[in-house]
């Protein structure tokens, strides 16, 4: 294992380290005591460019779509790089697909879609009904209605009978008081 060359202490790494206009290999304790030289190394999180995918058919594809693109991208007031980063993929594929002389897969159509605002897919035009599909699809069958009954009256008549029940006997403090002085002197 090597050694520090100030403190001496074996270490798995060493730094490269200015003292006193003198260069030394040291541990990292001791990289406080002058200026570092080797610059430590940043772990930087890149997103993961996309390679290949679904590919768009020219009936799929808006032929305006390359203008439609640089439109959007300078009213957003973005770069070719700043795009090209956000959607993931590589500038210079992100420049043939604005030339026109690309086509986008279907995945990165869809994201220019959602950061640009930018309709380039087009929507499937629906096709005219033939005598075939509709001779296909069968007719659903109407579900009777099920008569819905309360207290043995049906519902549709329920609102407009009268129920007549028992007046029901309200009582009042004194007759409560009187039966809690009946209870007591039994």
């Amino acid at each position: 294992m090597p050694e520090c060359e100030i403190c001496g202490a074996e270490v798995k790494r060493l730094y490269k380290v200015e003292i006193d206009g003198v260069v030394l290999n040291v541990c990292r304790e001791c990289v406080k005591l002058g200026k570092r030289l080797d610059k430590p190394k940043r772990f930087v999180r890149r997103r993961k460019l996309i390679e290949g995918g679904e590919e768009i058919n020219e009936s799929e594809l808006d032929p305006e779509y390359a203008k439609k693109i640089v439109s959007a991208r300078e009213l957003l007031k973005y770069t070719r790089e700043q795009l090209a980063k956000k959607l993931g993929v590589k500038l210079s594929f992100w420049e043939r697909i604005e030339k026109g002389e690309a086509k986008p897969t279907m995945e990165i159509a869809k994201r220019v879609e959602h950061v640009l605002g930018v309709q380039i897919i087009k929507k499937p035009e629906k096709t005219p009904k033939t005598i075939h599909d509709v001779a296909q699809k069968r007719p659903k069958k109407k579900r009777k209605k099920r008569m819905k009954v309360r207290n043995g009256i049906p519902d549709e008549q329920y609102d407009n009978v009268e129920v007549k029940s028992k007046p029901v006997p309200q009582l009042t403090i004194g007759d409560i008081a009187n039966i809690v002085v009946k209870k007591k002197k039994q």
